[in-house]
This record gives C-alpha cells, sequence and structure tokens, in this order.
C-alpha cells in the first residue's frame, strides 16, 4: 500500500494567504479609525477657531452669535455620530485580531 503523502507546502500557501488577507483587513480597519480620529480632531479644531474668531471682533451681532450657536449645536452632533463611528472601528479591530 501506498503511504499517504500531504502536500504540507500548499497548506502553507493558503494559510498565508489568508494571513495576508487578514491583516489587509485589520490595516483598512485601522485607516479607517484614523481618518475618523482626524475627523474629530479637525471638527474641534473649526469650533475653536470659530468661537476665538468671533472673541477677537470688537463688535458681535446677533446674527453671529446665532450662527455661531448652530454651528457648535451641528459640530457637536456631528462629533458624536464621530465617536459612535469610532466605537464600531474599535469592535471590529477588536474582532479582526482575535
Amino acid at each position: 500500500m501506498k503511504a499517504f503523502r500531504f502536500p504540507l507546502e500548499r497548506v502553507m500557501q493558503w494559510r498565508k494567504m489568508q494571513l495576508s488577507l487578514e491583516e489587509m483587513k485589520l490595516g483598512r480597519l485601522i485607516g479607517r479609525r484614523r481618518e475618523l480620529t482626524a475627523a474629530v480632531e479637525h471638527l474641534d479644531a473649526s469650533v475653536i477657531e470659530a468661537t476665538a474668531g468671533l472673541r477677537r471682533k470688537p463688535e458681535l451681532e446677533g446674527s453671529e452669535l446665532n450662527a455661531l450657536s448652530h454651528f457648535q449645536e451641528s459640530a457637536g452632533k456631528r462629533r458624536f455620530a464621530l465617536l459612535e463611528d469610532i466605537g464600531r472601528c474599535d469592535e471590529e479591530i477588536r474582532l479582526q485580531r482575535k
């Protein structure tokens, strides 16, 4: 009877390909998280700059304060949504690393 031979090299190549695909997925998730974090930082900087811009003005109109208030409210909602996206991304990263 002929001895059974299992081509281990093909299995190793297949496993390396699987590992490479999983690493690519993880890399995309980490990149997405970086993008979301940068978006939050940019949004925060925009709010700070808008507020500081009005503080530097010697005189303010009510419409400017109203516009700043709406911008801050909108930015707050956007920031909350971005932080939720970061949380989901963190969970996907955690699962991907298992």
